[in-house]
């Protein structure tokens, strides 16, 4: 794993079920599968100083359009420690 994602932070009573480091649109991320309280999700978390050429709207359009995007549940994007998280594919259950 680069050091760039090698303090990311989890939350207490998350499971992290996969976690690779990836490109995506040749930008370094952390691609994560996790479960928090019945929920499944994905993950794609990138360091502030990679996308600053992009805007965080620009940015979840992309990963909606893209081949890791796989259902209708929405995206959600929160920052943290100088790290943007990009979470889809929620599933209930």
């Amino acid at each position: 794993m680069t050091d760039k994602f090698k303090n990311v932070p989890v939350e207490e009573d998350t499971a992290i079920k996969f976690r690779s480091v990836t490109k995506f649109e040749n930008i370094d991320a952390l691609h994560e599968v996790w479960y928090w309280e019945g929920v499944t999700a994905e993950s794609l978390i990138f360091a502030d100083e990679d996308i600053t050429h992009i805007s965080l709207k620009e940015l979840e359009q992309k990963i909606i359009a893209s081949p890791f995007y796989q259902n209708d549940n929405g995206v959600t994007v929160k920052k943290s420690d100088e790290l943007t998280f990009v979470n889809f594919n929620f599933v209930v259950g």
